[in-house]
């Protein structure tokens, strides 16, 4: 399934089972640095293309890392504490992270490498974080929680009378 597609550079990242770079001519490019293996996850492509963002638990505790794109340099670890499901602003000067209840931003400081002011909590919820998604004016946010432990899923049965002929 698709993760990214830049389309100055014509290529795709994409994942099916481990992470891959493809050109729009099908080719999976070689010339792109290893992306996280399959021990990561969650991994992000900057808007710019020059960095990315995965979650990591090779420590013992889910953190958060950015490394360069395409080129060599060195990852940051951005979560303090742990963190989760990182997101890119649209404009790029953010990074966003989970950790349980919080979602955390990060102000990235352009420049030739990858540097990024302490996270701050932005807001906490009342429920552990599923999945969440940042407005673009980064003033908005919508957030999937959790289901609770006791959550039974039901299913609706459509046209029900047919099935009991």
């Amino acid at each position: 399934y698709p993760i990214a597609f830049l389309p100055e550079d014509r290529l795709l990242v994409a994942s099916a089972g481990q992470y891959k770079v493809v050109r729009l001519d099908g080719s999976v490019d070689d010339t792109v640095t290893a992306l996280p293996t399959s021990s990561r996850g969650g991994l992000t492509v900057s808007p710019d293309g020059r960095f990315i963002a995965w979650t990591s638990g090779e420590t013992g505790r889910r953190e958060v890392y950015v490394e360069p794109f395409g080129r060599p340099g060195s990852r940051v670890q951005v979560s303090l504490g742990g963190g989760r499901t990182p997101s890119w602003s649209r404009d790029g000067r953010s990074l966003y992270y989970v950790s349980e209840h919080t979602l955390f931003e990060s102000t990235v400081r352009a420049g030739a490498t990858f540097a990024c002011d302490p996270p701050a909590p932005v807001f906490t919820a009342n429920a552990e974080i599923d999945s969440y998604d940042v407005a673009p004016d980064r003033q908005k946010f919508l957030v999937l929680p959790s289901p609770p432990p006791d959550f039974l899923p039901f299913n609706v049965i459509v046209n029900w009378p047919a099935k009991i002929r």
